[in-house]
């Protein structure tokens, strides 16, 4: 009885360890794809944010340090949260992937319409 004890003892501690990890897979600093805009994904409580940390646009209507990737969760197979869009000051639905190589798939979705932007990994 003790050794079937530990052993399920041991499965759940590792199942936890590693849901742990793959969640946090989407933690890290990321470009877009016109390489104007980085965003660092970070966890503050039971969610994942992700801020501007630096933007280079002349005309930009936002700042670093603006929030665009609220209250992210983890799935178990992708995070789910909300992108907000500051030219349009919208807050979007959105569902976040980590890709084959790395990358942050970001899907905005607007009832019908619904549009991806792949961000590319720097740390």
């Amino acid at each position: 009885m003790r050794l079937l004890f530990t052993i399920l003892m041991s499965v759940a501690v590792t199942t936890a360890i590693y849901a742990q990890q793959s969640s946090d897979k989407i933690l890290g600093r990321y470009v877009n794809e016109e390489n104007t805009r980085k965003i660092e994904v970070y966890k503050e409580g039971e969610y994942y944010w992700g801020k501007l940390v630096w933007i280079n646009e002349a005309n930009a209507k936002v700042k670093a340090g603006t929030v665009v990737l609220k209250k992210i969760k983890y799935t178990g197979k992708d995070w789910e949260g909300y992108v907000y869009l500051p030219a349009k000051s919208k807050t979007l639905d959105g569902v976040f992937s980590i890709d084959k190589n790395n990358n942050l798939q970001i899907t905005a979705d607007a009832g019908m319409i619904s549009k991806t932007k792949i961000w590319k990994r720097t740390s």
